[in-house]
């Protein structure tokens, strides 16, 4: 996910004109030169056709200064020309996207998405929330029915697209995964839907090769899941998250709904300062051309969420100036203490948020910061 990029250089610059290269300066070096030339015909008391030399002298020196600037002018404007297409298939390259079919996140009780996402509450919850739970199960497996339930109708729906239906199960441990596998087997198998469950292991490179593979069949589904083992002894507020993907063409084809579109992420290595301001120059000149950016959210300190705001603004990112909504979401402070990997939650956060239309998404992983663009197709922003 890294972005290779190349730098564009002014090879070839169009030469100034010179305060010497003007009309009046050639005229007085042509009078000159006839000058010269007269008064060696007169003292040699030669024929005055000697006079033509400094004409002829003087018109091949102007029309080779004309050829050399109209090779140069010309030879500026075709790389010019090249510059123009090099940058524009780096553009198309870098906002490639890949579908957002549909999306469906569920908080406890008494959160509300709506106030989450505007910030409308306050902030600075330090209560932690969580779903109900069956008093005849066991710790956190109880709370599995629950957010089950909501999600059959989501699945229910995929059926009827009638396209192939990949699961990719984001969960804390191998123990969740297969708990959440067989839950959702049985409701696949409810819904007459063609499903093919796997672990999500490396969901980045995986969104990376959705978007560079924009023709891969079927319906993708990223379900990420946060459970407390024990309720009486909380650790994080719990959450689920349902984003459903397919590419351009399968939508296209399927007449598949389109939510939103989601362009092409890139890694920003951490401990590269140098690497880290030209990946995010980069990604403002040409992820980011001709956008303006209506909302940021990245799972991160404050004071690393400013730093990358701030080299957002110095590569010359356009922000939107409607202060009626956020323009840095933290969900934190409403929702109380997060799990430690929340930024699937951070995305169907940002898909429910039809208010504002580019949105801007980062989180740390691995020594990078991992950032992309959700663009609402049907914004009011």
């Amino acid at each position: 996910m890294y972005w290779s990029i190349p730098d564009i250089p002014d090879t070839i610059v169009a030469r100034k004109n010179s305060k010497w290269n003007t009309p009046w300066v050639w005229l007085t070096v042509l009078a000159l030169l006839f000058i010269a030339a007269l008064i060696v015909v007169l003292w040699l008391k030669i024929s005055p056709f000697y006079l033509l030399i400094p004409v002829g002298v003087w018109g091949a020196a102007l029309l080779y200064r004309f050829i050399l600037s109209m090779n140069r002018s010309a030879a500026a404007d075709a790389w010019e020309t090249e510059k123009s297409n090099i940058r524009k298939k780096w553009t198309d390259w870098a906002q490639r996207s890949i579908v957002l079919v549909d999306s469906h996140t569920i908080l406890p009780d008494p959160l509300s998405l709506p106030d989450v996402i505007t910030q409308a509450s306050g902030g600075r919850n330090a209560d932690l929330f969580l779903f109900p739970r069956d008093e005849d199960e066991d710790l956190w497996r109880s709370g599995y029915p629950y957010v089950a339930e909501h999600f059959y109708q989501k699945l229910s729906e995929l059926a009827e697209y009638r396209q192939p239906v990949t699961l990719h199960i984001d969960a804390p441990d191998e123990e969740a995964y297969l708990n959440w596998q067989q839950r959702f087997e049985e409701i696949a198998e409810m819904a007459g839907v063609r499903a093919t469950i796997k672990p999500l292991s490396d969901g980045e490179s995986l969104m990376g090769d959705w978007v560079e593979n924009r023709q891969f069949e079927g319906i993708h589904v990223i379900f990420s899941a946060w459970l407390n083992e024990d309720a009486s002894d909380a650790e994080f507020t719990e959450n689920a998250t349902w984003l459903a993907f397919a590419s351009p063409y399968a939508a296209k084809q399927n007449k598949l709904p389109v939510k939103a579109v989601l362009q092409r992420p890139i890694a920003i290595s951490l401990s590269d300062e140098t690497a880290q301001n030209k990946a995010f120059g980069h990604y403002a000149d040409y992820a980011l051309k001709n956008r303006t950016v209506h909302a940021a959210w990245f799972t991160a300190p404050p004071k690393d969420t400013q730093q990358y705001v701030g080299k957002l603004r110095q590569a010359g990112v356009s922000w939107n100036d409607n202060f009626d909504l956020p323009l840095i979401h933290t969900p934190e402070p409403y929702t109380g203490q997060l799990p430690r990997e929340s930024h699937w939650l951070t995305l169907g956060l940002m898909a429910e948020n039809i208010d504002q239309q580019n949105q801007l998404f980062g989180w740390q992983k691995d020594g990078n910061l991992y950032m992309g663009c959700l663009i609402h197709q049907n914004s009011v922003a």
